[in-house]
């Protein structure tokens, strides 16, 4: 949180690995033997010990909350809100389950790569706003230092050729890799502790 500089990146000792269920194809409704337990309970398969999780396109309902302490699910990381200037966010019980915290987290990549007014990396651990300071990166837009969408669209046909893949890095304009180290360089020099979700004093 902002007045004790702490930076939050979810993720062995250094990093905590959490669960990223993907229910876009009950949603789509593609032919499927699965459902939500389904889901759940082969990501929890993958990372026994996950106590965190993010949905892919950060899909949520009361109904799938309500199972996560089954799976042993402490924080849900669902809730993009984004940061501006004067709004408090803070951490606050699931409605659909009180043994869950949901944490709110201020930036997405994607998310920043389609906005037209894009902040620097400065004003994300500025004082202009009290929240937990929680990021989501996406591996592929590191790797790509997507600087804008259709960076990361010509690059999908070559996912499984890495040849291929790293002549679609963007090397010319400012991308995420560049926010990302920026962020991280600024954070250092202003005295932000970097830790785990579970490291934090969310109860």
């Amino acid at each position: 949180m902002s007045h004790t500089k702490q930076m939050f990146f979810r993720g062995g000792q250094r990093l905590e690995l959490g669960i990223h269920p993907n229910y876009n194809s009950l949603l789509m409704g593609n032919n499927t033997d699965e459902n939500y337990m389904h889901v759940l309970k082969s990501m929890k398969e993958i990372v026994p010990d996950a106590i965190t999780m993010r949905s892919h396109a950060l899909s949520s309902s009361s109904i799938i909350v309500s199972k996560y302490s089954g799976f042993g699910i402490q924080y849900d990381l669902n809730t993009l809100i984004p940061a501006y200037a004067g709004l408090c966010i803070k951490p606050y019980k699931a409605p659909a389950n009180a043994n869950v915290v949901v944490l709110p987290f201020i930036f997405e990549d994607d998310i920043y790569l389609s906005q037209d007014v894009r902040q620097a990396p400065r004003f994300f651990l500025s004082d202009e706003f009290e929240a937990p300071r929680i990021f989501n990166f996406h591996p592929i837009h590191l790797f790509l230092n997507t600087d804008q969408l259709s960076t990361y669209e010509n690059a999908r046909p070559y996912f499984s050729d890495y040849e291929m893949l790293e002549t679609c890095i963007n090397r010319q304009n400012y991308g995420i890799k560049d926010f990302f180290l920026e962020l991280v360089s600024i954070a250092k020099e202003d005295g932000w502790n970097f830790k785990k979700i579970c490291e934090g004093e969310w109860k």
